[in-house]
């Protein structure tokens, strides 16, 4: 596909078949560079959507249009509270558009703190629209944080089925289950009841999960007992206003407060758009696991610079070269800093010292990595191959998906048959090098 089909011009002002007017373009990074979003207004009812459009025309990305219609044409066909509903699929100007309600909230990521007990409500909602799923006969295959929008009262909505598959013979809807533990463990410290049950949810024997969807729904909701169902309600939450760490007397008195909440039975919920030193913003008990997990919600605030900062002086300071939470931690953020040839250091350390201190995220960032240049390249593509069975269900999506960097492909694939899973012969792309 050439530059021209994967960029236009803006087509803020122009209007969809006289029943959309497209207000302004959206700048943020979307599932695929050729997708562009658009504030718009349903001219009929006179209410705000949003407007996703397929930039490509004239038959170029065949295969790339097929799947765009395919799922949100199957996200249509829901009507659950758990999917966020499609208003209207269509064609402008040769490309497919979907309009859907405009949304407001945030996506559920790590970049907030989340108290474990609207995770675990939340989590319990997105089991029950992943049974629903189950019951029309597809399988997510893999569901992560990006996919799911959190809204203003709190209720978690599924915003695309792009990875979605229909269940074929022998197919296992419990593999669905391992994508919500995933989801969890990157939003709860260790230490909280609730990671040992998401630790349970990923586990690789299927026997030792949840039978089904439903009942996976029904046990995360044990671990949410002040949370109503209906309307998910944030209690006994200690607010913070930051300002004041920046006032020496009054440090140690915030710092006190937070510690009381905590004991108390509230968790320490941090101001968007607020930031504060890692050591300062982490659990009382200021253990390395909880400034690495803290460190990780820096990072994606936009904070990679201060964090890598802070986790190198920790590393060296208190020799923690071992600590393979804290290396994993600065590879997230060192990647997000763009300097993804210094992170291969500290994922190697990780995979060397605790594999599983890599979460899904980093394990997608690795990957990431195989796009880099000559031997640096190949030698994240050694760490994938180290990681093996975790890396596999990424490197597959890699490998398949004809519109991904290219020498990241071929590195995927050659790791996959490095782990055996595909044959030992030269692909298309391979012959093309």
């Amino acid at each position: 596909m050439n530059d021209a089909a994967r960029t236009g011009p803006d087509l803020s002002g122009t209007s969809i078949e006289g029943r959309y007017r497209l207000l302004s373009r959206r700048e943020e990074t979307l599932e695929h560079p050729c997708i562009e979003r658009y504030r718009a207004e349903q001219l009929v009812l006179s209410r705000p959507v949003e407007v996703d459009i397929l930039r490509v025309a004239n038959g170029e990305g065949a295969t790339l249009e097929e799947r765009f219609r395919e799922s949100w044409g199957r996200l249509a066909s829901f009507d659950h509270p758990g999917f966020v509903p499609v208003i209207d699929l269509g064609m402008y100007q040769g490309c497919p558009f979907v309009v859907r309600p405009a949304l407001e909230g945030r996506l559920l990521t790590a970049d907030y703190t989340w108290p474990p007990d609207q995770v675990a409500s939340m989590l319990a909602q997105v089991a029950d629209a992943m049974g629903e799923l189950h019951a029309r006969g597809f399988l997510f295959r893999r569901l992560t944080t990006a996919d799911i929008l959190v809204n203003a009262d709190g209720r978690p909505r599924i915003t695309n089925l792009r990875a979605a598959v229909e269940a074929g013979e022998g197919d296992d809807e419990r593999n669905d289950l391992g994508s919500l533990g995933t989801i969890g463990r990157e939003l709860i410290l260790n230490d909280h009841p609730l990671h040992a049950y998401l630790v349970k949810l990923s586990n690789p024997d299927l026997d030792e999960r949840p039978k089904n969807a439903a009942q996976a729904a029904q046990e995360l909701r044990t671990f949410s007992p002040r949370v109503d169902e209906n309307t998910v309600e944030l209690k006994q939450t200690v607010e913070l206003d930051l300002s004041v760490l920046e006032r020496p007397k009054l440090k140690l008195l915030a710092i006190a407060a937070v510690a009381a909440g905590i004991m108390a039975g509230g968790y320490f919920a941090v101001p968007q758009g607020r930031e504060a030193p890692i050591a300062e913003i982490a659990d009382v008990r200021t253990d390395n696991e909880s400034i690495a997990a803290r460190s990780r919600v820096l990072t994606n605030k936009g904070g990679a610079s201060a964090a890598i900062e802070e986790l190198e002086r920790l590393i060296v300071e208190e020799d923690q070269y071992g600590n393979a939470a804290l290396h994993s931690a600065l590879a997230h953020a060192l990647v997000r800093a763009d300097r993804g040839v210094d992170a291969l250091q500290h994922y190697s350390l990780v995979i060397k010292n605790d594999p599983r201190a890599l979460q899904e995220t980093d394990i997608n960032e690795l990957v990431g990595q195989l796009a880099l240049p000559r031997k640096d390249g190949e030698r994240a593509m050694d760490l994938t191959i180290a990681l093996g069975d975790r890396a596999i269900p990424i490197l597959n999506d890699v490998a398949a998906d004809s519109l991904s960097d290219k020498l990241m492909r071929v590195r995927a694939q050659k790791a996959l048959r490095q782990l055996r899973l595909l044959p030992r012969r030269s692909t298309p792309d391979e012959d093309r090098m």
